[in-house]
């Protein structure tokens, strides 16, 4: 591993009337330790934390745009041989590639202000200024150092200098709920006796105040407190300051207020609006990919068939079917439960009905005729491609460059989708009878599959998305035998509950892709997973894009069936379930669900290819809604706590939904980001992946890494520099997102109604 450890260095500081950002992410290059720029200090300044000298002989932040002939000043202390300084710049565009069609930032020197070096005995002031030329469009922050400062202690350097801050508060940065359970995690880098917080308006009064409780699960090498302030239901705008140790430090303003979830969905329908394929959507792309549709496996193989329209589901402009009815169910329910705000798309249904009409439409020309539907629609994977999906083909059928159409997908994947199809019908029946008709009519020929071919010995994943789809075809049509099939796949489902409380799968086909009636294939569970097989079904779930489907399964029948006799055999395998969840619950100081694994011990991240955000989300509606049904308090509140996980309350203090936090990701990875226009790949609205584990090499496995630099190097391509595994904004947790904030969002209004 390379040694990245840091000592703590006084604040290096902006003048106040600087006009620059008050969060200014430095670049690291390959081979840099220095620091990040943190949230602004009490007095509103922001912060520098210079973690060390690499050895190197320079270090230059991003440049950032700046006001020309404006007084710029800088502060700052330096261990070590050293000074600061200010170049100002003159930035333009340049392409490097018309084949690529990439560019990068062309930079003239227009002139430069370095301080005094300052003596290599202790922490040394320093301080720079002067006036930026007329002709400068950005300033650079320059510090030029040698030496390094040793630590002993745990402080690893990932991208943006995690853990070298004395005292962080960690809290929701789209705010809180007055009838929620409102907490904020302080972490301190050394052992105090106590400490306390106060919560101050927005004239500087303070309106509460509370001791820190001390939280006995830490981790990183870092000591946790706890300001819980859940008593205080007072509406408005607050910043929470925190006192341990001799130091202090306060948040900046979020509110409290009965919509600080209900408002977020309206972000994350705007970003899933600009994700849609086939058309152009204003401010982001022009139509694209309208040749979707290649068919290049099977009988059919060397024809054509349409397979334009849906949503990007990722960043590479794929269509992934399995991922498609997550977004319809997402949208269907807003409505529904909801009453549907948010945006107006100017068709004929209301928001968020026409948006989910998109997806629904485009699932119907994705049907194979076997109650199953193409798998996906994506490139061909030998040809990359780099920049507006409008260019990635000529949108001009069957001229050789279209994208292909997959294979029919499996039956639980089809399940899913139909069952997204009846939800989706059955609310637009009166809206639109004649796409409604469609949909029931597809859903019914995937149950009728199905049902034909059930085995006791279908997979855990299979029995699950069964019965979701009998629970939405039973509530729209009410017919009895959607009944018996889903109660005798619920009863199948709670015959996979261990002695633990989890479900755990039997051996089976891996992921319910056999057909249905097929001999299944033995798959024996290992006795303790290692780290390669964590990401498998092992347990009876997948990390994503759909955790917990047995779960989902479930609550959806209690909602239906409350008071049946089979309703109560569930409710007793979810109090069941629920101890172990409470115990996962627990691994960290922040209370994010740890992992699920045969593992004696669950961590807290995993090495994985996608971040565990739609895992998290998903957890938060479906306890939500478990909250609700069981008249439960205690499962509201985990609810809450992974929902404000991807919203700030995190070890990396960073809001993971673009545009809903004081800190976010300084770029996400998308193609989209070869665009000038999109470089850095922000989408407001879009939910990254969010935080994964170190491999065990580099970093350790329950490290947690996060991409926040704020652009990569100077010249670099931003967004496509950023790390997809953390950065990529995902159609799954968006669209559990959405279900998580209304989901939260009911389940409090009923708390404070009671």
């Amino acid at each position: 591993m390379r040694d990245s450890r840091v000592n703590i260095a006084p604040p290096l500081t902006l003048a106040r009337d600087s006009a620059l950002p008050p969060l200014w992410e430095p670049w690291m290059g390959e081979e840099w330790a220095t620091g990040s720029f943190h949230h602004a200090m009490a007095d509103g300044s922001p912060v520098l934390r210079i973690a060390a000298f690499s050895g190197r002989p320079a270090w230059r932040s991003v440049p950032r745009k700046i006001e020309p002939r404006r007084e710029y000043r800088l502060e700052a202390a330096i261990r070590g041989q050293g000074r600061i300084g200010l170049q100002w710049v003159r930035i333009g565009r340049t392409w490097t590639s018309l084949r690529e069609g990439l560019w990068q930032p062309a930079e003239t020197l227009l002139g430069q202000a370095f301080s005094a070096e300052a003596g290599d005995l202790g922490w040394e002031d320093a301080a720079v200024g002067g006036v930026a030329p007329r002709e400068a469009t950005h300033c650079r922050i320059v510090l030029e150092a040698s030496g390094f400062v040793p630590a002993t202690d745990f402080r690893e350097v990932y991208i943006d200098g995690l853990g070298i801050d004395p005292l962080e508060i960690h809290y929701c940065h789209a705010g809180y709920h007055p009838d929620g359970l409102k907490t904020v995690v302080v972490e301190v880098a050394s052992e105090a006796d106590a400490g306390s917080f106060s919560l101050i308006d927005e004239s500087g009064k303070e309106v509460f105040e509370e001791e820190l409780g001390a939280i006995e699960n830490g981790g990183w090498g870092r000591l946790f407190w706890l300001a819980d302030f859940s008593t205080f239901h007072r509406e408005g705008s607050f910043a929470l300051v925190a006192q341990i140790g001799g130091r202090r430090r306060r948040t900046k303003f979020f509110p409290i207020r009965k919509d600080t979830y209900a408002r977020l969905p309206v972000l994350t329908m705007g970003w899933l609006h600009a994700q849609r394929c086939g058309i152009g959507v204003a401010g982001w792309h022009g139509a694209c990919h309208t040749d979707d549709g290649a068919v290049r496996t099977g009988e059919a193989a060397g024809t054509w068939r349409d397979a334009a329209g849906g949503w990007h589901t990722g960043a590479d402009y794929a269509k992934d079917t399995d991922l498609l009815w997550i977004a319809i169910h997402a949208l269907t329910h807003l409505y529904e439960k909801a009453g549907g705000r948010g945006f107006t798309f100017g068709g004929e249904l209301p928001d968020a009905l026409e948006e989910a009409r998109w997806g629904a439409a485009y699932l119907l020309k994705l049907e194979t005729g076997d109650g199953r539907y193409a798998a996906w629609v994506r490139p061909d994977p030998a040809r990359a491609f780099y920049g507006p999906p409008e260019e990635e083909t000529d949108n001009a059928a069957e001229s050789g460059d279209e994208r292909g159409i997959g294979p029919p997908c499996d039956w639980a994947t089809a399940a899913l989708s139909s069952y997204s199809l009846a939800n989706y019908a059955r609310v637009v029946e009166q809206m639109h009878p004649a796409l409604a008709k469609k949909c029931f009519e597809a859903a019914e020929r995937t149950f009728r599959a199905i049902e034909r071919s059930r085995r006791p010995d279908d997979t855990l994943e299979l029995h699950s998305a069964a019965a979701l789809l009998c629970i939405g075809l039973w509530r729209a049509k009410g017919e009895e035998k959607y009944r018996e099939e889903c109660s005798w796949r619920i009863l199948s489902v709670l015959q996979h509950q261990a002695d633990a409380g989890t479900l755990v799968e039997t051996p089976a086909d891996e992921g319910g892709a056999h057909p249905p009636g097929e001999a299944a294939r033995p798959r024996p569970l290992p006795e303790r997973v290692t780290l390669p097989e964590m990401v498998d079904d092992a347990t009876g779930m997948r990390y994503g894009p759909v955790p917990f489907l047995y779960l989902h399964a479930l609550i959806c029948y209690l909602e239906r069936a409350i008071d049946d006799a089979l309703s109560l055999e569930i409710r007793g395998a979810l109090d069941k379930f629920f101890v172990r969840m409470k115990e996962c619950a627990g691994v960290s100081p922040f209370g994010q669900m740890g992992e699920w694994t045969l593992a004696d011990d669950p961590v807290s991240f995993l090495a994985m290819p996608r971040g565990h955000n739609a895992y998290y989300l998903a957890c938060a509606y479906l306890l939500a809604e478990a909250s609700v049904l069981l008249d439960r308090t205690d499962l509201g509140n985990m609810a809450e706590r992974q929902l404000e996980w991807v919203l700030g309350r995190n070890i990396r203090s960073t809001c993971m939904v673009c545009g809903a936090g004081h800190k976010e990701l300084g770029a996400c990875y998308t193609k989209l980001a070869a665009v000038p226009a999109h470089a850095d790949g922000f989408q407001l609205g879009g939910v990254a992946c969010g935080i994964v584990g170190g491999d065990g090499r580099d970093y350790p496995v329950d490290f947690p890494c996060l991409d926040v630099r704020s652009g990569g190097s100077p010249g670099g391509r931003i967004g496509l520099d950023a790390d997809p595994r953390t950065n990529e904004c995902w159609l799954p947790a968006a669209a559990w997102f959405v279900l998580a904030c209304d989901e939260v969002t009911r389940m409090l209004a009923a708390r404070g109604e009671a």
